[in-house]
């Protein structure tokens, strides 16, 4: 539309510069679009994640099952528009038996599921939480 309106406008009013106009019209929005494309597909091409509110109220809703003593904020990335990968870090009540824990790892799972269609992968590492925690606790608990 840009170029027909530039060589019309030239041809009709006999100022071929309009014409020219009309290209660097053209080059301008050709560069808009471009820098319009970038912003939206950035994200997706280096990893992007859930937004933080969505991280935020996933960290609460696996922070409200009974077994659950604490848990990080998640790790995520999208894998496509649809799907996204999900990684919980969970610390859940020290010795917790293991059909105990199986079943808090199943509902944490079908809770944040049933609220987020899109998080279909869901990966929860389970630790034992320890009545003290320190640095050296910390890492014999993640080198198990």
């Amino acid at each position: 539309v840009i170029a027909a309106a530039g060589i019309f406008a030239s041809h009709y009013l006999n100022m071929p510069v309009l014409d020219g106009v009309a290209s660097i019209a053209i080059g301008i929005l050709l560069a808009g679009v471009a820098v319009a494309l970038i912003y939206e597909s950035r994200g997706l091409l280096i990893g992007e994640g859930l937004d933080p509110v969505t991280a935020k109220a996933i960290r609460e809703m696996t922070q409200q099952d009974d077994a659950v003593v604490s848990a990080s904020l998640p790790l995520s990335m999208y894998l496509g528009p649809e799907e996204v990968l999900l990684v919980l870090d969970v610390h859940f009540q020290p010795q917790l038996p293991a059909d105990q824990l199986s079943r808090a790892v199943i509902r944490i799972e079908g809770a944040i599921r049933e609220r987020y269609e899109r998080i279909q992968r869901i990966y929860i590492e389970a630790h034992e939480a320890a009545a003290e925690v320190s640095d050296s606790a910390v890492f014999a608990l993640h080198k198990k």
